[in-house]
């Protein structure tokens, strides 16, 4: 969980950073961020202060260790300190971040399922799923391209920018 709101914590740092490429866009997903660190916050600090699932806490925290069942019984256990609707925004956050932060080892539609025959990096591996405008985003399939457009669009127009002007001042 703390790994959890620290990688929420960098996303805001580098949303404010690339703010300038789609500043709307950029100025909802820091108010999304905002709102789920602050939300974060609170379920650590509730997890941390309940003497009832200390355990629990201490090994999501990376205070103890044990074995991976029981492990896994714990986390188990602390799937009710997230909400349903924390859950939802943390995923809807997610999604929306897929768009503007392309991966280049990763099929970039949130939503994939169809990498259980084959790694990752060798469906998105040549160019035939392949941003064609940025160059960035890589798919597994057309069908995860045509469905993560609409999330891709607007950091697709500033990231083939940004490579345009790369390219214009290398020559």
């Amino acid at each position: 969980m703390q790994n959890l709101s620290a990688a929420v914590a960098w996303i805001g740092l580098q949303l404010a950073a690339t703010q300038h490429q789609a500043p709307r866009q950029a100025a909802a997903l820091l108010e999304q961020q905002q709102q789920l660190q602050a939300a974060l916050g609170h379920v650590l600090a509730a997890g941390s202060s309940s003497s009832s699932s200390s355990s629990s806490w201490q090994v999501i925290l990376g205070t103890c260790t044990t074995d991976s069942t029981t492990y896994l019984k714990l986390l188990l256990s602390l799937k009710a300190a997230v909400s349903a609707e924390l859950a939802q925004q943390l995923a809807g956050f997610g999604a929306a971040l897929s768009g503007r932060f392309p991966a280049k080892l990763c099929c970039n539609a949130p939503g994939c399922t169809s990498l259980d025959k084959f790694s990752e990096l060798e469906a998105v591996g040549g160019k035939a799923c392949m941003c064609e405008r940025c160059r960035t985003a890589r798919y597994c399939c057309r069908a995860c391209q045509e469905s993560h457009w609409k999330a891709h669009k607007a950091a697709c127009r500033a990231l083939a920018a940004a490579q345009a002007h790369g390219g214009a001042q290398q020559q």
